[in-house]
């Protein structure tokens, strides 16, 4: 997949080569339907907050089967690499938590988010930035 700015507004399309071999492109109304059902498909597998389980489906490439394989092998390792804090609360489950990004951190989190969906940035939207 590739993303890239429309050329009629600022809008993001994504170009998608299918199994029919065709490329069709997509807008992130399009994406965003099936990053939905995905995230509520695992919250209700993992039992995490849908922000959390947002963050490490983008960790592992939207891909929910390295997801669930890598929590249950190692969750607190999963979770502590992607920046996600656990801690019980007197016995009815766990809270999630996030820490602080660090500068550091977050050009890590920018490059992975990045390189998970092969985004092109140009100038203008490179240096656009929350501030905290």
């Amino acid at each position: 997949s590739y993303l890239s700015p429309s050329k009629q507004g600022g809008d993001r399309h994504t170009l998608t080569r299918c199994a029919d071999n065709e490329s069709r492109l997509l807008t992130v109304a399009d994406i965003l339907p099936s990053m939905q059902s995905q995230v509520a498909q695992v919250v209700d597998l993992i039992n995490l907050p849908p922000a959390a389980v947002a963050a490490l489906l983008r960790h592992v490439k939207w891909s929910s089967e390295k997801l669930l394989d890598r929590f249950w092998a190692d969750s607190e390792g999963l979770l502590a690499e992607v920046g996600i804090d656990t801690w019980e609360d007197s016995g009815e489950g766990s809270m999630v938590g996030t820490q602080t990004l660090t500068p550091e951190r977050d050009r890590e989190r920018k490059r992975s988010m990045s390189e998970s969906f092969n985004m092109s940035m140009d100038e203008g939207t490179s240096g656009l930035s929350a501030s905290p």
